[in-house]
């Protein structure tokens, strides 16, 4: 295998079908990943071979800036039907063990992201598989309790995802640190029946931290959040959010031991 460990960026969303089956079948045969963002594998997308140019999106049934009109549901370049990976089968939760819930962004005044908050780690980030993540970090300090280039305070935030079973997330992903609190968001359109899309604090709005171990050594880390990257740079990059992104990198990129620090052959 090529790559010990490979690293997305904030915001993954637009995911094509051999890019998933590539992926899976990576973490499936000991492959890490680092989901260092939000929102991600969320739209169906495809590349047509008359134009390799050009990506295709066929939105509907999501939350989206554009809808796709009756009977367009389909790609004219593959054919195959487009909209949420979620209504094909595919959910994100499925392969990194969180899928996106809920954003939002900037109010005014005062010109700042009230979609932001810190995480705090949960009883499971007590699990010893667990327990390289947050070497150096203390078990009771806020995660991300500092500003982010998203504009606000937090390393949670503008766009999140939960852990949720009833889409795919495996029995063995533990959520090790979860953000919540969040009152002025926008649920995702796909989990709400009606027109209201503001809301107050609601449980169902979070971002979670997980650790998710696959076949073989292989492993998932996923922060679900846009924000996190924005965090990195804190303090002259001395800060906790970047402290456990090299505890997890560190660990990934060993590939004499499994993804829980134990020598394989």
């Amino acid at each position: 295998m090529p790559y010990s460990v490979v690293l997305t960026g904030s915001h993954p969303e637009y995911y094509s079908e051999q890019m998933l089956d590539a992926l899976q079948s990576y973490l499936r045969n000991g492959g890490r990943l680092m989901y260092l963002g939000g929102n991600g594998f969320y739209w169906v997308t495809s590349v047509g071979s008359q134009w390799p140019y050009a990506l295709e999106v066929r939105r509907w049934g999501g939350t989206e800036t554009w809808g796709s009109a009756p009977g367009e549901y389909h790609h004219s370049t593959t054919g195959e039907l487009g909209g949420l990976w979620r209504n094909r089968g595919r959910a994100p939760q499925s392969l990194v063990g969180v899928g996106f819930c809920a954003d939002g962004w900037l109010d005014e005044p005062p010109n700042t992201c009230a979609f932001a908050r810190p995480y705090a780690r949960t009883l499971e980030s007590r699990d010893p598989r667990a327990a390289f993540i947050f070497e150096g970090v203390a078990s009771d300090t806020l995660i991300g309790d500092f500003e982010s280039l998203s504009l606000g305070r937090g390393a949670a935030g503008d766009e999140v995802d939960r852990v949720e079973p009833l889409f795919g997330s495996p029995p063995n992903t533990l959520c090790v640190a979860a953000a919540t609190g969040f009152q002025r968001h926008c649920h995702a359109v796909e989990e709400r029946h009606y027109a209201a899309r503001f809301s107050i604090e609601d449980s169902t709005v979070r971002s979670d931290m997980v650790y998710l171990e696959y076949p073989r050594g292989g492993a998932v880390f996923s922060v679900g959040s846009i924000a996190w990257s924005g965090a990195l740079y804190f303090n002259g990059y001395d800060n906790n959010v970047s402290r456990i992104t090299r505890n997890v990198l560190t660990r990934f990129m060993q590939e004499n031991k499994n993804a829980a620090g134990e020598e394989t052959e």
